[in-house]
């Protein structure tokens, strides 16, 4: 069966996730960080991307990305052939080094946006490697606040505005939830665990979860120990899921 083909919608914000192989480290050292981002550079001025922000994991990276041509596919597939390349070279090694296709969900719903840019920012503090995300080298949220010059691919500017035209807004945004966030993730989560996400009887949660985060009905069915169609039965009517199970 072909593969379905990937939503890449110019104009829109899209969340651009890509993960390591059964979670190997690919951004481990500093040279396979620096090599990730002069691939990615070079996508940015070969397509004509823009680049809202940005942070690279251990054995993943987030990308907020917005296009003006329907090109995504292409420079990802680029960039994750490449660097697939060189790292087998370097590693002497063969075989995959991404997990499946890279995941790109377009942010379709007012307010979305700024809370995965948050997310993004604070995915070192939330996996426990720094306690500020200032202090992330490998990531956006120190150029989008003003703090440090933004790296050639990184449209700074654009991405303070995705939150505010104020750098002050921004940071404010994003570090008031550090003492909630910090230290409860995973250095290998791509995203929020859905017992974070779904409040019980909010049915925006469960929106947020499958529109925001890209969860399946069947992700979210298998912890309330229900069907996939039960869950896209609660989100069109537009109820609020129950209370978890135990």
């Amino acid at each position: 069966m072909p593969r379905r083909l990937r939503s890449q919608p110019t104009g829109l914000i899209i969340h651009v996730i890509g993960r390591g192989c059964r979670g190997m480290p690919v951004f481990g050292d500093l040279t396979s960080r620096s090599h990730f981002l002069y691939l990615l550079g070079d996508a940015v001025e070969r397509f004509d991307w823009q680049i809202l922000n940005w942070v690279l994991m251990t054995n993943h990276h987030h990308l907020v990305v917005q296009l003006r041509e329907p090109n995504l596919a292409e420079g990802m597939g680029r960039i994750h052939g490449l660097y697939a390349q060189r790292w087998n070279e370097r590693e002497k090694s063969i075989g995959h080094v991404w997990m499946s296709r890279y995941k790109s969900i377009p942010i379709l719903k007012e307010g979305y946006a700024e809370t995965l840019m948050r997310y993004v920012d604070l995915n070192p503090v939330r996996a426990g490697i720094c306690k500020h995300p200032a202090a992330w080298e490998w990531g956006g949220y120190a150029a989008n606040v003003g703090l440090r010059a933004p790296l050639p691919f990184h449209d700074a500017k654009a991405g303070r505005r995705v939150i505010s035209a104020g750098a002050d807004s921004y940071r404010d945004f994003v570090c008031d939830k550090i003492p909630e966030w910090a230290g409860c993730g995973h250095v290998d989560d791509e995203r929020p665990q859905l017992r974070e996400i779904i409040v019980p009887g909010d049915s925006e949660s469960l929106d947020e979860a499958m529109t925001l985060w890209g969860y399946s009905a069947l992700e979210i069915a298998d912890i309330y120990g229900v069907t996939a169609p039960t869950v896209r039965n609660w989100r069109a009517k537009g109820a609020g899921p129950p209370l978890f199970p135990g």
